[in-house]
């Protein structure tokens, strides 16, 4: 039985590198090189997934399905997915057909006869993204989706509101810090301190103890700062903040985990990730 899915070229792209994550250390690489979302009746595309270093959960609203009568996952190589949609405008209406009973996948911006029609092998479901998607660590919380640990037991200590600019120039000062002195197998580390007497949110690129080195200080105020403490990440953090755009909320425990969310009309995101190791 084939689905059919209509959706606009730009939001399609947006949601595949928000489920995929591109790493920033390597060019046409993903957290997550093949991806399996699942399309609901009512037109959600919903993918959750755990690596190493990020969790990761995106809905996508209104897809308007046609020929979904149950959840059901579409396989998709993400290279390939994207690499054939740039084959298209960021303003067209793509319908998306998956046949795989004759193993195909149809893209079509067509609108009464005219137009392009691009059609490709469908992508093969391998065990590794069942066992992805089947033994997936955490749950979400009722009603704010948020991610949970695995104790169930959502307790983060510090949280605000920022525009993801902050943690982007943040991610550029470090890289512009390190420059040539940094080791091809050391990951940098990012540094935030957040402070609710002073409603304030600090971003560190360098080190403020070294005082023979650049250090790079950055200062927001919020009024939705909550909670006082300071965190450091590291793997994972640059790449999500990469896919995303505009305002986000964290949430985050002093010196531990980090949770970056962002709610629009079309996308939902919740990531998790690691704190890095580090000794203030």
């Amino acid at each position: 039985m084939s689905i059919t899915i209509q959706i606009m070229q730009s939001d399609f792209v947006d949601a595949i590198r928000k489920m995929a994550l591109p790493t920033v250390a390597q060019k046409d690489s993903y957290f997550f090189a093949t991806i399996a979302p699942k399309i609901y009746p009512d037109g959600r595309m919903e993918w959750i997934a755990k690596s190493t270093n990020v969790t990761a959960w995106v809905r996508v609203r209104y897809t308007m399905p046609t020929g979904v009568t149950e959840p059901i996952r579409i396989p998709m190589d993400v290279g390939q997915f994207l690499q054939t949609l740039e084959l298209f405008s960021g303003s067209d209406l793509i319908t998306f057909v998956h046949d795989p009973e004759n193993g195909l996948n149809i893209f079509s911006n067509s609108e009464d006869g005219n137009g392009r029609t691009i059609k490709m092998p469908t992508t093969v479901q391998s065990a590794v993204i069942k066992d992805m998607y089947d033994s997936f660590p955490v749950s979400l919380e009722e009603g704010t989706e948020v991610i949970l640990l695995k104790s169930g037991q959502l307790r983060p200590n510090v949280s605000g509101t920022c525009n993801i600019k902050l943690f982007n120039d943040l991610i550029s000062n470090t890289a512009r810090i390190s420059g040539k002195t940094k080791k091809e197998d050391v990951s940098p580390v990012y540094h935030i301190f957040v402070d609710e007497t002073l409603k304030q949110i600090k971003t560190v690129a360098g080190s403020e103890r070294d005082r023979n080195s650049k250090v790079i200080t950055d200062v927001m105020m919020h009024e939705s700062v909550t909670g006082t403490g300071s965190l450091h990440y590291s793997l994972g953090f640059a790449d999500i903040c990469g896919v995303l755009s505009g305002e986000v909320t964290f949430h985050a425990v002093d010196k531990g985990p980090l949770w970056l969310m962002q709610d629009t009309d079309r996308v939902i995101t919740r990531y998790l990730i690691p704190p890095a190791t580090y000794k203030e």
